[in-house]
């Protein structure tokens, strides 16, 4: 039972005599305030519940477009790859075949080439495994080849195929320490190298570009 008390003091001239004490009984309408706010708390929960599905679903529903967009990439990746191996390695051996079987009627600046075309063509083959690799098996990121790799021959050769596109407004030089070594994927080097090469010769229109 809940009661509510009021306690009233009786004063006769001045002076408290007593008190006078009244009771009400109040248990129906505590009863009703704990209905009250057990019915509101079941309802925060079921309509909390009820907006994180909602939110959940319509988030699912906006990420479906995004979805079949990244699946018709991998699918592009993956048949882009495909496609590119087989003209590819068909380049390779034929690179491979010439080197081979017409070596002594190439000058040594036709050698030269025919070497760096090689290079170019076996470093798009290892891209477009790891292309093909990627888009096989979900993987967050391309995976790294690390070995020791001596880092001055690697940029010796970069330089030396960089320089035959250089126009005559550009001069176009090197001051690479020998013998250093570094552990690290070589293609992914290479890639580094190409961007940050093509980016200073696309920009220089005249003058001079340096790799150190």
């Amino acid at each position: 039972m809940h009661l509510l008390l009021v306690k009233k003091p009786l004063r006769i001239d001045d002076m408290t005599q007593g008190s006078v004490i009244l009771g009400l009984n109040i248990t129906s309408e505590t009863h009703l305030i704990q209905n009250i706010m057990w019915t509101l708390f079941i309802m925060t929960v079921v309509f909390s519940l009820l907006y994180a599905f909602m939110g959940y679903y319509f988030a699912g529903q906006a990420m479906k477009p995004i979805k079949i967009a990244f699946r018709k990439q991998e699918k592009f990746v993956s048949d882009a790859s495909h496609e590119l191996r087989t003209p590819l390695s068909i380049f390779y051996s034929s690179i491979d075949l010439l080197l081979r079987e017409e070596k002594e009627n190439l000058s040594f600046y036709g050698q030269e080439v025919l070497e760096d075309v090689k290079v170019e063509a076996n470093l798009m083959n290892n891209l477009i495994n790891k292309l093909l690799f990627l888009a096989r098996s979900d993987q967050k990121h391309l995976p790294l080849d690390k070995q020791k790799v001596n880092l001055s021959v690697l940029v010796t050769s970069v330089y030396k195929r960089f320089s035959r596109k250089i126009t005559n407004n550009i001069q176009f030089e090197q001051n690479i320490q020998s013998d250093v070594y570094l552990t690290c994927d070589e293609i992914r080097i290479q890639q580094l190298l190409y961007i940050l090469l093509d980016n200073a010769l696309r920009y220089t229109r005249k003058g001079r570009s340096r790799l150190l």
